[in-house]
């Protein structure tokens, strides 16, 4: 499955951002449909809630946090197995 979204800047500059979905895989673990492997190139975008104690930062774990896959690419075929829109915006995108 694949999801095309136009962005256009204050200047009308466009540029099109895509997601991708592999029909045939669903998460991490599950082997490439291509190749049979179980290894990726995997990004992901992460938040939560931080704070001080005693004078060290630390991660809240009993508040809100979050973690969001933004990119899945096999390493033995380089098929890419799942990419959200943002990805485009925030690095290159990798070569199928």
């Amino acid at each position: 499955m694949e999801q095309k979204i136009i962005l256009t800047d204050g200047k009308g500059k466009e540029q099109e951002i895509t997601e991708e979905q592999h029909s045939d895989w669903e998460q991490l673990g599950d082997p490439c449909p291509e190749c049979g492997t179980t290894e990726y190139r995997h990004f992901t975008a992460e938040g939560g809630r931080y704070g001080i104690k005693e004078d060290a930062v630390i991660r809240r774990s009993d508040y809100w946090g979050t973690e969001r896959s933004l990119m899945t690419q096999c390493l033995s075929c380089e098929l890419v197995l799942y990419r959200h829109p943002a990805f485009d915006l925030l690095y290159d995108s990798p070569q199928e």
